[in-house]
């Protein structure tokens, strides 16, 4: 008899208790969490090449060991910070989104110029728009466009703040009174699981009839403000 009520008594046996789903990290620790597991992903530091290496300074990969530290003493005694601490850094993401792509084929062309021409979506204004990224040996780039009857005007960007111009990533949008053009630029981030894939800043230049306006994308521990720029009148 006890051979039937086996399989009945683990009918009416409770499940097994899910594993609870870890809380968010302190706001304020992401962007470190995340450059944690970004310097793990370089090579060796002996093995890397300049761009590895330039990657290791921006992330500032020798300085890891000191930050957590600090952030240990200062989380002492929390339990659920301290797991993100302890974690697998290599595994560290904000929401549990795994986005898995490949290629085979011949690396990208990293683009230095490009001239884009067109015309607008319905109608016959045309748009013509030129992106230098080699200006003044390397230390500007420089945005040239015009559309419709507007004559072209030029808007200027200092490389030295807006690492990795992705050439490859423009969008144009031409309306009524103004063209937009969107550019990204920088690095991914990887663990923010943002919805868009492509997760880097991006910078908006308007060219109006009156004027030219941008702002950049200004992003910490995974949230993101826009910054204005000044431009020619």
């Amino acid at each position: 008899m006890s051979l039937f009520l086996i399989p009945f008594l683990a009918a009416l046996a409770p499940p097994a208790a899910a594993t609870p789903e870890p809380g968010q990290p302190p706001e304020e620790m992401i962007d470190f969490l995340g450059r944690r597991r970004l310097c793990l992903e370089l090579p060796p530091p002996t093995e890397r090449n300049a761009a590895d290496q330039a990657e290791g300074r921006r992330l500032a990969c020798d300085a890891l060991p000191s930050e957590e530290r600090r952030w240990r003493d200062r989380y002492r005694g929390n339990a659920a910070v301290s797991a993100w601490l302890d974690q697998d850094p290599r595994n560290f993401r904000i929401r549990n989104v795994i986005v898995v792509s490949s290629y085979d084929g011949p690396p990208r062309a990293y683009v230095h110029r490009m001239e884009w021409t067109g015309t607008e979506s319905g109608g016959p204004a045309p748009f013509r728009l030129a992106i230098d990224s080699d200006a003044e040996n390397g230390a500007a780039t420089l945005f040239t466009a015009s559309f419709g009857d507007v004559p072209a005007r030029t808007f200027r960007i200092d490389n030295r703040n807006f690492s990795w111009l992705d050439l490859q990533s423009v969008g144009a949008a031409l309306g009524r009174d103004r063209l937009r053009v969107d550019i990204r630029f920088g690095h991914r981030r990887g663990y923010c699981a943002d919805l868009d894939e492509d997760d880097r800043p991006h910078l908006v230049i308007y060219f109006r009839r009156d004027r030219v306006s941008a702002a950049y994308q200004d992003r910490t521990n995974c949230g993101s403000n826009f910054v204005s720029l000044t431009g020619p009148d």
